[in-house]
């Protein structure tokens, strides 16, 4: 059995490193086998032909049919193997991506209370000091906030220059610090207690890495709180508007086995952002649906009646009838050698 199937196969019903059931409050008694969560089976590849060439000037300029396929269809994450040239190119290609891509009032707010709190604070205990706290890619800390008056320090890494002291909001002391191109995370060995990482690792290549980071920096027993993509978000060879050039989201599968290698156990799980959630909320001219109760227990529920059809890359109408993104309290468990 491959070390992730038993957290896949419970994503979405709750706490994932209890007993083998789950919580006994669960309700969603559907499970998903590590196949599903692949989705369906990759097409014999195609002979080796002439690499395509595409416009859009990335890493995949000559890459084979092939290859493109162990990507799309969720087997490999493209970037995590790449060299230290290529993974430095890409850095600075993505540093500011995304801040040019959105206008300043984006920067100033935060879309996903609700799957934050919901999904991942409320675990974390409703009292007690959660010290050294560390948000990974959390701009101006917005995202923080919850947590203000329960942290003893905050600290932001960030690849954007835009991030600053003094746009974020946050009462207890926080440090920014630049983030490193090779992905090593600027601190001590067993030196936070929780890191909160919300869509960021899709933006960045060698993902393993970083997450390999996570648990040296973050002491025994300390959580750290995720929330990724993990749809390819489209063919990255090619422009993908309100994207940014090289983000793509991370295979179910590969994130679990991801976090289980490194030494984290997931305790908690949900699946998250049902594609049809957030047009009809703007449909009926509902702003951030993801900061209200009702819509976000509606994505919840949608998430988990589709969870079957999830596969990473679907080009079909129905294919897109699935969750994109993954909730994951994790904490630090098994022996890091640091």
């Amino acid at each position: 059995m491959c070390p992730g199937f038993r957290a896949v196969s419970l994503l979405g019903c709750g706490r994932v490193g209890g007993g083998a059931g789950g919580d006994a409050d669960c309700s969603c008694q559907r499970t998903l086998t590590e196949a599903e969560t692949r989705g369906r089976p990759p097409s014999s590849p195609p002979a080796a032909g002439p690499a395509k060439r595409s416009w859009w000037p990335t890493y995949d300029l000559f890459m084979t049919d092939l290859a493109i396929d162990g990507y799309l269809g969720g087997d490999r994450l493209y970037g995590d193997d790449f060299s230290s040239d290529e993974i430095a190119r890409w850095y600075a290609e993505e540093a500011e991506a995304y801040t040019d891509l959105v206008d300043g009032s984006v920067l100033d707010e935060f879309e996903y209370g609700q799957w934050s709190q919901r999904f991942g604070f409320r675990h974390l205990g409703a009292s007690g000091n959660l010290g050294h706290v560390v948000g990974f890619g959390s701009g101006f800390g917005h995202e923080l906030e919850p947590l203000d008056a329960r942290a003893e320090r905050f600290t932001i890494i960030e690849s954007s220059s835009t991030y600053q002291r003094e746009g974020c909001r946050l009462r207890t002391p926080v440090e920014f610090v630049r983030s490193e191109p090779s992905g090593r995370v600027s601190l001590a060995d067993a030196s936070a207690d929780l890191i909160v990482c919300f869509g960021v690792l899709h933006h960045i290549p060698n993902v393993s890495f970083v997450i390999s980071e996570f648990r040296r920096v973050l002491k025994d027993e300390g959580y750290l709180v995720l929330r990724e993509p993990i749809v390819s978000m489209g063919d990255w060879r090619q422009p993908r508007p309100g994207l940014t050039k090289n983000e793509r989201g991370i295979p179910l599968p590969l994130l679990v086995s991801m976090l289980e290698q490194s030494g984290f156990l997931i305790e908690r799980s949900a699946l998250l952002g049902f594609p049809v959630v957030p047009r009809l909320a703007s449909s009926v001219r509902v702003r951030d649906p993801y900061n209200r109760t009702v819509w976000t227990l509606t994505d919840q529920i949608l998430c988990r009646l589709f969870a079957r059809n999830y596969s990473y890359h679907s080009t079909g109408f129905f294919g897109r009838l699935r969750p994109t993104s993954v909730s994951l309290v994790n904490q630090a468990r098994l022996p890091c050698d640091r």
